[in-house]
């Protein structure tokens, strides 16, 4: 068998161009601390992350407004 052979770096090998990207300064919204979700017969313990009183399951279901003529 052959041996294997290092990539070298030339002018032929592509690079990437950019930057870094700043920070926003804005953290994300959080809720208190140990919240369980607000149905009854539910104990799923709700992220800090998750600002809703109810988990996703258990989450009143919204539908958007549909545009256009409906046939």
């Amino acid at each position: 068998m052959g041996t294997r052979k290092e990539p070298s770096l030339t002018q032929d090998t592509p690079t990437i161009i950019g930057r870094i990207p700043e920070k926003s300064g804005k953290t994300p919204k959080t809720g208190d601390e140990e919240r369980v979700c607000a149905e009854p017969s539910c104990d799923t313990k709700l992220t800090r992350y998750n600002t809703s009183e109810h988990c996703y399951r258990h989450k009143p279901r919204r539908f958007p407004r549909v545009r256009g003529r409906l046939r």
